[in-house]
């Protein structure tokens, strides 16, 4: 074989990869109900991540919060049109050996023919009928299955949202577990009677926890309140739920056990598809992000209303860490990896999030732009104590 057959073979190999692996990418990205190591997508989230996370944190609080609102659908617009594009380019390749000589002609004919616009087949002989109308068929599949994706991305945002302005009532904006318990209590509710919430968001938890690690840009993908977000109003849930367990003289709770233990492996599950390291078997000794005197201040205002907080402080303390050690970093890192609003005992303090693997298949990996989170009375400018999840 001649050096240029030898050359020849190895584009139409190297095209033949390129084609292959796209369409396995768009999928696995749309079609694999799970969470998928994608490269192609990865990479396309993570290259726009980064540039609009440089810019975001350069603007003021109003103008970043509308830019990152912008991030999510941008980056899944992109998406296809990388799809479509690395595939034109592979099979332009492909077409090189088979008699198209200049490369602009192969990016001529491939346009053509993924586009269906059938003005240049390149040939009227076998290889490059096939080559054509295959061409022709990847791409109207891959964008047919962005076409299904986005109904089925959006319907999950849309079912997630519900519970976030149902929380927005119960616990305010932003949610907090001090305001829920508060408002349960002065309007005249019995703070033991919260059992539709814990249904509701044990329901919730673990449709997010399938939702949102299958289509990887919906975490990201912002409430349309500003000052909301799915992130903090899980912290809100699991928080309310640890304090009533342990620090309130109330029944057994077991249906707060079970949503504390399901909003916490939902977490879990959400903070590792995006790499974010945690203990998966913490002590419940460890340290967390929530102060002791943080919790004293919340305590006393539950007193202050009239609510019956357990007199034992230290082993209610000791109790309350021990359930939010489970969730503490997977919550703190996404709260700080999404540059969530302010929310207490979430947003407000950070974790280091270190790099996202692109693929657990491949070393490369690629940094996330780490947010600068800006200070404010409650929100401090340095990370607190919580471990280092990278």
């Amino acid at each position: 074989m001649t050096l240029g057959g030898v050359i020849d073979a190895l584009l139409a190999l190297i095209g033949a990869f390129l084609v292959v692996t796209t369409f396995a990418s768009a999928v696995r990205t749309v079609v694999v109900p799970r969470d998928e190591p994608v490269f192609i997508t990865r990479l396309v989230y993570v290259v726009v991540r980064s540039l609009v996370y440089r810019v975001a944190f350069r603007m003021s609080p109003v103008r970043r919060e509308r830019l990152l609102g912008y991030y999510a659908p941008f980056a899944v617009l992109v998406l296809p049109f990388v799809w479509l594009l690395v595939t034109l380019f592979g099979y332009a390749l492909i077409y090189l050996p088979l008699g198209i000589n200049d490369f602009r002609q192969a990016v001529l004919v491939s346009g053509a023919n993924i586009t269906t616009l059938g003005s240049a087949i390149g040939g009227d002989d076998w290889p490059h009928i096939l080559l054509s109308i295959s061409e022709a068929v990847v791409g109207v599949v891959e964008v047919a299955l962005i076409i299904s994706f986005l109904p089925a991305m959006y319907s999950a945002y849309s079912s997630r949202e519900k519970q976030v302005a149902f929380m927005a009532v119960r616990a305010g904006t932003p949610p907090s577990a001090l305001e829920m318990l508060k408002r349960s209590h002065l309007i005249g509710d019995d703070v033991i009677d919260l059992e539709e919430v814990w249904d509701r968001f044990e329901e919730w938890f673990d449709e997010i926890s399938d939702t949102h690690t299958t289509f990887m840009m919906l975490p990201s993908y912002r409430s349309a309140h500003p000052e909301r977000s799915w992130i903090t109003t899980a912290g809100a849930v699991l928080d309310c739920a640890a304090i009533v367990i342990s620090c309130l003289e109330v029944e057994h709770t077991p249906r707060a056990q079970l949503c504390l233990r399901a909003g916490y492996t939902s977490l879990r599950s959400i903070a590792a598809s995006f790499s974010i390291g945690f203990d998966p078997d913490p002590h419940s000794t460890d340290p967390i992000t929530v102060t002791r005197s943080e919790w004293e201040a919340v305590m006393d205002e539950l007193e202050e209303v009239g609510l019956a907080v357990r007199a034992d402080r230290d082993q209610a303390w000791a109790d309350f860490a021990g359930w939010r050690v489970n969730y503490d970093v997977p919550l703190v890192g996404l709260a700080t990896f999404l540059a969530a609003p302010y929310a207490p005992w979430s947003s407000d303090r950070m974790v280091v999030v270190g790099s996202s693997v692109i693929t657990s298949r491949f070393p490369w990996r690629l940094v996330w732009a780490r947010p600068e989170i800006y200070p404010t009375p409650d929100r401090p400018s340095e990370p607190v104590p919580g471990g280092d999840p990278s």
